[in-house]
């Protein structure tokens, strides 16, 4: 369908429960209830989505949900997406707690939302070191199912795939229009089915859940992959610290996760980036693209557009939000402690001295003692100019420098003195300017805020400044910090 004849998204209004703490209340299909959660939201329940059940893989009965559009798109461009939900969740969970059915009403595609076949979980992989322990019996239901060595005798495996197939030849759709989503342990099976089934789907996400390294890599550190390149979007909560690494530093995780997917699709290390507002992306092109997304302050789950961010990155529209996670924050421009290099619109640049934290002190009053009221990171009146496109028009020795910016006003800064001269005006800035290393710096927070008009960033020792409103994210900053050092 083009574009003018797309279907517009409509949001139906309903009624949420702040008091409902079920993982996933049947209150939503019998009440019409939605969940607002740090980690899941949900919208009204679609009455479209029709429950399926069949024999699907020998004797054993299978159950998903499907959601057909109004308008189906054209056969080439008709397309099948399906999306796995977390454990001790039902598909039909999975398509309320996305927004998958309003995508493929819009483009006119179909959306199948499966049920893991066996307690609700799916039949993932994991170390066989430590299966029996993950696969124990308890209580509480929160134990994987026991996963045969041949990823061909896996139930759920071999569910997945007649599903496709059976989806597949019921709408007359094209193979290679294939693409598969996970939500936490959903993003889990999503992920070992690109591992080793990559091959079939033109595209694969996961949000909430990180593969173990132990999966991912063979003690020689050589890759463990039998599906090859795939387009892959991976996002994950900042504030989620469930870790599957058997004790590895969620961070690390991520790292490797991240690396893995790189390596696979052959990746230029260094990728365009974009913070706007909580939505962190880098994006890497290589012979099969990989993107990177965390989310400023969000708990375990996924974002009710995950699905609109997702379908944008495996369609290639012509959107401008989508031409922003490919080209990345033209603007932008970042500074890490103790690093000789910045990050400035997708390219790594030297800098004439490495950054620095000062703080600033009250101590007047204090009987000697003194009270930290505040810190800044420390960049050199040299290098902001080279950034932000400033000229130094008067240098005494880097004690006192003269600079003129793009619009003409022209700034005094002096060692020492934490007034500047603006236009033959008097201002105040937040922190001193210091020499150090025979350089003058000044706080590039103030610089870009208050001479620039910029927004600005921090997390992790990492100051990001462009444009528009954002906010750094903590693996974000540890991206950018590895990309620096």
């Amino acid at each position: 369908m083009k574009n003018k004849e797309k279907r517009k998204i409509v949001i139906s209004a309903a009624e949420p429960d702040y008091e409902n703490f079920e993982y996933l209340p049947r209150d939503m299909i019998d009440k019409g209830i939605i969940i607002n959660e740090n980690g899941n939201n949900s919208i009204a329940y679609p009455h479209k989505l029709k429950k399926c059940r069949e024999f699907l893989n020998g004797n054993r009965i299978s159950t998903w949900y499907e959601y057909v559009p109004a308008q189906i798109a054209p056969p080439e461009k008709r397309a099948l997406v399906i999306s796995l939900h977390g454990g001790l969740m039902e598909g039909w969970g999975q398509a309320v707690y996305s927004t998958w059915t309003k995508i493929a009403e819009r483009e006119g595609c179909i959306a199948v939302f499966p049920d893991a076949g066996i307690r609700k979980m799916w039949m993932i992989d994991y170390d066989r070191s430590m299966e029996d322990i993950l696969t124990a019996e308890n209580e509480s239901g929160v134990y994987l199912n026991k996963n045969p060595r041949d990823i061909n005798e896996n139930e759920d495996v071999k569910m997945l795939l007649a599903l496709i197939e059976h989806v597949l030849k019921k709408y007359e759709i094209s193979q290679n229009r294939v693409y598969i989503h996970g939500m936490s342990m959903g993003a889990l099976m999503a992920s070992m089915m690109a591992r080793y089934f990559g091959n079939i789907f033109a595209g694969a996400a996961f949000s909430g859940a990180l593969a173990s390294p132990l999966l991912l890599y063979e003690k020689d550190g050589s890759l463990i992959n039998k599906g090859g390149k795939i387009p892959v979007c991976q996002s994950h909560m900042e504030l989620d610290q469930m870790n599957p690494g058997a004790g590895v530093p969620v961070a690390e995780v991520i790292a490797k996760n991240r690396k893995y997917w790189l390596r696979i699709n052959e990746c230029n290390p260094v990728p365009r980036i974009s913070v706007r507002g909580q939505n962190n992306i880098a994006y890497y092109s290589g012979k099969a693209d990989y993107i990177f997304r965390e989310v400023k302050n969000r708990d375990h789950g996924q974002t009710i557009d995950e699905a609109e961010k997702v379908w944008n990155f495996w369609s290639h529209t012509s959107k401008i939000e989508d031409e922003s996670l490919r080209i990345g924050d033209e603007m932008s421009v970042a500074f890490a402690e103790g690093c000789g290099m910045a990050f400035a619109e997708g390219k790594k640049e030297k800098l004439v001295s490495e950054p620095f934290y000062w703080t600033k002190y009250m101590f007047h009053g204090q009987n000697g003692n003194r009270i930290a009221r505040g810190k800044s990171l420390m960049v050199s009146v040299n290098d902001l100019c080279r950034f932000f496109h400033a000229e130094i028009i008067k240098d005494e020795d880097q004690k006192e420098m003269w600079i003129q910016l793009q619009d003409g006003r022209e700034i005094e800064f002096a060692q020492g003195n934490i007034a500047c001269v603006i236009d033959n005006s008097i201002k105040a800035m937040t922190i001193e300017a210091v020499r150090h290393n025979e350089m003058l710096y000044i706080s590039c927070e103030w610089f870009a805020g208050e001479v620039m008009n910029c927004f600005f960033t921090e997390c992790e020792g990492v100051i990001y400044i462009t444009d528009h409103y954002a906010e750094l994210s903590q693996n974000m900053a540890y991206l950018i910090k590895e990309l620096l050092n």
